[in-house]
């Protein structure tokens, strides 16, 4: 009976990549478990929109504290992920 093999992890040790590009762990993760491609599709204009969105917003808000999401950009970053939670 051999040791199970363990699945990469990104969080679970200290060799973990030193970055804050999201689009760059986004890829990582994927790599990981490609189940997570549902959670942020990339097939459709919308949907490369509310990531970037989300990229948008991390940046900023990690460099100012006067960043703010409006009302109007959480309702256009709305909308189904295809897939996601199943």
């Amino acid at each position: 009976m051999g040791i199970p093999a363990k699945k990469p992890s990104l969080t679970g040790c200290r060799n973990f990549p030193r970055s804050h590009n999201i689009k760059f762990l986004r890829s990582l993760a994927e790599d990981v478990d490609r189940r997570l491609t549902a959670a942020w599709p990339w097939e459709a204009r919308a949907d490369r929109c509310r990531f970037e969105l989300l990229k948008r917003a991390y940046v900023e808000a990690r460099y100012s504290d006067q960043y703010d999401v409006t009302p109007e950009n959480l309702r256009r970053s709305q909308g189904p992920r295809a897939g996601f939670g199943t």
